[in-house]
Formats: structure tokens, C-alpha cells, sequence
């Protein structure tokens, strides 16, 4: 009001801080979370962590159309591992199989080609689909493969009983380049925040 900030700025902070608002709650008081987390996602929809929180409430109460909703209009602005695990799993009773294939239906709404790969690969591995999961991955293992990558080639190989290749890619693994985190001002963490650890500064860690 006082134009301190422009109002994206300020929008933006204020998704980031229902979001932690909600992270607070979701326990405890799902509901309320559930709101919350929402009203974030309803501001920011790129921001992964008010729509994960979100589609976890959504799929204790069974409301998959809302989950699907949810996930699918962050996952196309910000295409995130995390997305891919809640949504495969968002159906209670599902088999791997099952899981795979909603996986499969969810990276078609975005076009970054490596998540996506990542996303089918890690599902198809759940469901014992070996040889998809290493075309999957082939597709992305040829120019400086991450660590990631390397490592779900080996269990795709160990699968299959082929221990040579398998002992190839986790040798790989240990040169690999660095897989995306979430990164505040230096700080690593496998877990987004809404403060950096380091300047206590509001919406500071990105995935990179």
C-alpha cells in the first residue's frame, strides 16, 4: 500500500508466507493448511511448495480432480521431482504400474525434457519396467549425465542382472555433475524453506 515493493513482489511473499504458515499446520490442522496452502497457490501458482502441501490434504480426502488441477498448473510452470512424486502417488490403492502411468500423463504438460525423463525413469524403476526406465534415462545420459541420472542407470541395470553395467554407472555417479537443491545464499538443502538460514530473508532458496 505504501509502495514499498511493487505488488508481484509483494504478492509472491505473501504466497511464501501461507505457505509456511500452512507447512506449520498441515499436521495438526489440515484444514486450515489446506486453505492456506491454497490461497498461496491461487497467488503463485509456480511456487512448488504451497501446491505439494496442498495436494497432500487434497489426497487424504480423496479429491483427486483437485490434485490433478493442483499439480498440473504448477508442474507446467515449474516442473519439480517433488510434483511428480505426489501426483503418481495421489490415488490411494494404486499399483506401480498405475503410478507409472499417471506419471506418464503429467509430463506431457511440460517441456522441460530432463524432470520429465527423471520423473517416468524413477516410476518405471518402482514398477520393475527396466528396460523403459533405461530409455528413459538414455535420452538425457549422453552430454555430462548428473549424479542422479547415473545412479538410477545402475539400478536399472542392476535390475535387469546386468552387474557390469550397473558397476560402470555407479562409478559414474561418483564424478557426476551435481543434481538440482533448493539453495539460499550458499546454504544446500534437499528441503525448500521459506527464510534463508543464513540472512533470515523471505522466498531466498531456489531449485538450481
Amino acid at each position: 500500500r505504501f509502495k514499498l515493493i511493487d505488488r508481484a513482489e509483494a504478492s509472491r511473499k505473501k504466497a511464501v508466507l501461507l505457505t509456511a504458515r500452512a507447512m506449520e499446520l498441515e499436521d495438526q490442522e489440515p484444514d486450515e493448511a489446506l486453505d492456506l496452502a491454497l490461497s498461496a497457490h491461487k497467488i503463485s501458482p509456480e511456487l512448488v511448495p504451497a501446491s505439494i502441501i496442498a495436494a497432500r490434504i487434497l489426497s487424504n480426502q480423496g479429491n483427486l480432480r483437485k490434485v490433478n488441477r493442483v499439480l498440473e498448473k504448477t508442474w507446467s510452470l515449474s516442473p519439480h521431482p517433488d510434483i511428480a512424486e505426489v501426483y503418481g502417488s495421489a490415488r490411494a490403492g494404486d499399483a506401480p504400474l498405475d503410478r507409472l502411468k499417471r506419471v506418464k500423463s503429467l509430463v506431457k504438460k511440460s517441456s522441460s525434457l530432463e524432470v520429465s525423463k527423471l520423473a517416468v525413469a524413477e516410476a518405471a524403476l518402482e514398477a520393475g519396467v527396466w528396460d523403459e526406465a533405461i530409455s528413459e534415462l538414455e535420452d538425457i545420459s549422453s552430454d555430462q549425465p548428473s549424479m542422479r541420472v547415473c545412479a538410477l542407470l545402475a539400478r536399472a541395470h542392476e535390475g535387469l542382472g546386468d552387474m557390469g553395467s550397473a558397476r560402470e554407472w555407479f562409478s559414474k555417479a561418483v564424478r557426476a555433475r551435481r543434481d538440482p537443491m533448493w539453495v539460499a545464499d550458499g546454504f544446500v538443502s534437499d528441503r525448500w524453506s521459506p527464510v534463508s538460514p543464513v540472512t533470515g530473508e523471505l522466498d531466498s532458496f531456489e531449485w538450481k
